[in-house]
């Protein structure tokens, strides 16, 4: 049987927590209306709703995690491989999360690169002088010489 400090689950079980406590801010300070405009006009690979699903699927399974940290503190004797598997599951469940949190955050991203890409080549465009004559400059037109 495997020994381990509880000093360091609890550690653990800490910083899973707060991960997906902060996952899950990030998660509700995006725009509902920006994000449903966002899923509607791009391919991407997970949407808010799935994310925000498996979101509480990861604090169930840490909340599930904590009451069996609770019933190690009192138990006589410890089965800590349960704990282990339990704790492996949720941090691949973590990183599953994380990169679908990724993917998105990256393809919104260049989704708005994207449009302030036009929007700033439009405007910058609007603005450019053509060397020519005075007369032509004055009215931002003409062939170059």
């Amino acid at each position: 049987m495997q020994k381990i400090s509880l000093s360091k689950i609890t550690t653990l079980l800490f910083a899973t927590f707060i991960f997906s406590l902060s996952a899950a801010a990030q998660a509700t300070k995006i725009n509902p209306a920006i994000t449903q405009t966002a899923t509607q006009n791009i391919d991407t690979r997970v949407t808010v709703e799935e994310l925000a699903k498996k979101l509480a699927a990861l604090e169930a399974e840490n909340k599930q995690l904590k009451d069996e940290l609770a019933k190690l503190k009192t138990a006589e004797q410890a089965d800590y491989k349960v704990l282990d598997y339990s704790l492996g599951q949720l941090k691949k469940s973590l990183t599953d999360v994380s990169g679908d949190l990724s993917s998105f955050k990256t393809t919104y991203s260049n989704h708005y690169h994207i449009v302030n890409g036009i929007v700033g080549t439009s405007i910058y465009a609007g603005n450019v002088q053509v060397k020519t004559s005075q007369a032509d400059n004055a009215k931002k037109t003409g062939t170059p010489q």
